[in-house]
């Protein structure tokens, strides 16, 4: 039995990466290799309660994952000292990402992950050097890696060697579910709305002043339209006063961090969210498991497009070509047949479980 320490940055219901590997762990925890995860900071959510109730190993930072303090870098250290890992996996970036594979490597840790979720951050200056900086230093530590997409490899580990791993979800949870339309949409008083919805934490990275800019110009044309937004972060309140200030408090329901996203899907009519950036964005494949039309930025990689249901547009010339894409659109019968395209295309965790295990253990061999 081997080892294997993952690291990332905290297991939030709606945190893709966390999704991503709470996804995997029945096919890797238990057949050859043991699981622990070592989280950032701590926080409430099924999966943590999932871990605990099946005796996986969870371990957080003391002081969060902010704090980049002595008792922090003790806790890591005695944590490589008293497991003997085989593996650490790494899914986080820039400091803490540097020091745990520095730690691993000196605590004989073989063999060491570098698992790329996202391309380099370059969207300004600051930005740029310190990925420019941490991304070298990390490639150097780590014997190994991942990536979410072939355009995230690319970006993250130039012409090293590396593997890439979807960010696979199990289809069947994401499928098109009537009796759940229904729920949601009487329980928020929308039976008879057009629901647009978005998923995503109130970051900058998200764009959420221009999401409601949109919103906002997309209602002007249909009086009937709500915007249904799951997820919570630290520009909540930020934005819920623009939202005010639009006059739009009663038609934008902020919903928080949710444990059942993949029903909510089904209350939508359409998926909208216009990054300035994304890793993959694993939100536009879940709702087009659902058969919800996307509509993403440019700035999103087109390797979301797995059933053709989703366009992108650009961020830089207003909201009226986001509004033109919303009012033409011919939105698709809602039906299974996209989630059995999805699956097809490799990101259904029924075909794609085994393949983490599998690389484990091409790097042991």
């Amino acid at each position: 039995m081997k080892n294997v320490l993952c690291v990332i940055s905290n297991l939030r219901n709606n945190n893709g990466v966390a999704s991503c590997m709470m996804n995997y762990l029945p096919y890797t925890n238990g057949n050859d290799f043991k699981i622990d995860y070592l989280c950032l900071d701590d926080t409430d959510s099924e999966y943590v309660d999932y871990l605990k109730k099946n005796q996986i190993g969870y371990f957080s930072l003391p002081n969060g994952g902010v704090k980049k303090d002595i008792m922090n870098k003790k806790y890591i250290k005695e944590l490589f000292k008293k497991k003997k890992y085989d593996i650490v996996h790494v899914n986080v970036v820039y400091y803490w990402a540097l020091y745990i594979l520095i730690c691993a490597k000196k605590c004989n840790v073989k063999i060491r992950i570098l698992h790329a979720h996202n391309p380099k951050l370059i969207n300004n200056l600051s930005n740029r050097r310190r990925t420019f900086l941490f991304t070298e230093l990390c490639n150097h530590y780590a014997t190994d890696f991942l990536a979410c997409t072939s355009s995230a490899g690319k970006s993250v580990f130039g012409k090293r060697k590396f593997k890439v791993i979807h960010n696979a979800i199990d289809a069947k949870r994401y499928f098109f579910n009537k009796e759940a339309r229904s729920k949601y949409r009487q329980k928020y008083g929308i039976e008879n709305k057009f629901v647009l919805g978005t998923s995503c934490r109130h970051i900058e990275q998200k764009n959420p002043f221009f999401l409601i800019d949109i919103f906002q110009n997309f209602y002007k044309f249909k009086s009937d339209a709500v915007l249904l937004w799951v997820g919570f972060g630290p520009l909540k309140e930020k934005i819920e006063q623009y939202v005010e200030k639009k006059g739009l408090s009663n038609v934008v329901l902020f919903l928080g961090d949710r444990a059942d996203m993949n029903l909510l899907y089904s209350a939508m009519d359409a998926f909208v969210l216009p990054s300035l950036f994304e890793g993959l964005g694993m939100v536009y494949i879940e709702a087009q498991f659902n058969g919800l039309y996307c509509f993403a930025s440019d700035q999103v990689y087109t390797d979301t497009d797995v059933t053709g249901n989703i366009i992108y547009l650009p961020i830089d010339k207003g909201t009226k070509p986001w509004i033109k894409a919303l009012l033409e659109c011919q939105y698709p019968n809602r039906d299974i047949s996209y989630a059995i395209k999805i699956a097809k295309s490799g990101y259904d965790i029924s075909t794609e479980g085994m393949k983490l295990k599998t690389f484990y253990e091409s790097c042991i061999k």
